[in-house]
């Protein structure tokens, strides 16, 4: 599923929205206590429990209103600071090493103790993926990323049109990093819409997860017994090292914003210590 624009601009806002794929309500609207910052290419969000560590946490959030992905991250109670990329930063992407280092730049500048190393985690929803893919096809860029958060957010062309197989080529920056992943090297979190009747799941966030899983060959756990907060039943993971897929249930838009409405128990699942110190 990749949600058209419009449709995410009303999704995201404030009240129930109906349209073709079912209503969607989001989340209650809550400050997240904390200072903000706002800068050139999105807003830095400094929580009111945050205490330097090193090398620090800065956490980069693509597709989400900062207020949505701030409460969330607050309640998932990282140690960490998040900066969530404004809507033009992620239309226009990550072309050159140079237009990712200009957003380093900023949270250096901001930041409460200006560090020249960070230890970076890029999460995304829906569409927001493009960014993360800009980052990881370029070597310069991706040997600083640590984590990877995808919420229902990888996509690629159907290769033929209208086929079941993803470009081997849209795919390939992602599948490095998860290779990483499985090495131990780096962590690949991947949460995806998963139909729960087999004739469904041709939606590509599932092709994806395949084409991952195919390639890396990890087993499917199909009775798991974790299930994050997603609002609907968790029908398998693939778990390999520091690589994870997770399945939810789902065949709406709503279960599909929920990805994001909902993810501070994904959010918990990245290695980065708690407010508290502890993992």
């Amino acid at each position: 599923m990749v949600i058209a624009p419009l449709l995410l601009l009303l999704a995201l806002a404030t009240h129930p929205t109906s349209r073709p794929g079912g209503e969607i309500t989001p989340p209650a609207h809550r400050e997240a206590p904390g200072r903000r910052v706002a800068l050139a290419h999105g807003e830095l969000y400094i929580p009111e429990y945050y205490t330097s560590a090193s090398p620090p946490n800065l956490v980069i959030f693509f597709l989400s209103p900062a207020w949505l992905a701030e409460q969330n991250f607050h309640d998932a109670q990282r140690n960490a600071l998040l900066f969530t990329a404004a809507p033009a930063t992620v239309k226009a992407g990550f072309p050159t090493p140079e237009s990712f280092d200009a957003i380093l730049a900023e949270v250096q500048s901001a930041a409460p103790n200006p560090q020249s190393q960070w230890r970076i985690t890029l999460v995304s929803f829906s569409g927001g993926y493009t960014a993360i893919r800009d980052i990881l096809a370029q070597e310069s860029t991706a040997s600083l990323i640590s984590n990877v958060l995808l919420l229902d957010s990888l996509y690629a062309p159907h290769v033929p049109a209208g086929s079941d197989h993803l470009d081997p080529a849209a795919m390939e920056p992602f599948l490095k990093f998860a290779c990483r992943a499985a090495d131990g090297k780096a962590t690949f979190i991947f949460s995806q819409l998963y139909p729960p009747e087999e004739k469904y799941r041709n939606n590509t966030t599932t092709l994806a997860a395949n084409y991952l899983i195919d390639h890396l060959h990890v087993p499917r756990d199909v009775h798991p017994t974790t299930n994050p907060s997603v609002a609907r039943p968790l029908l398998y993971r693939a778990d390999l090292s520091n690589f994870h897929i997770l399945g939810f249930a789902g065949m709406t838009n709503q279960d599909h914003f929920n990805h994001l409405y909902l993810c501070a128990d994904l959010l918990r699942l990245l290695p980065i210590a708690g407010g508290d110190g502890k993992p």
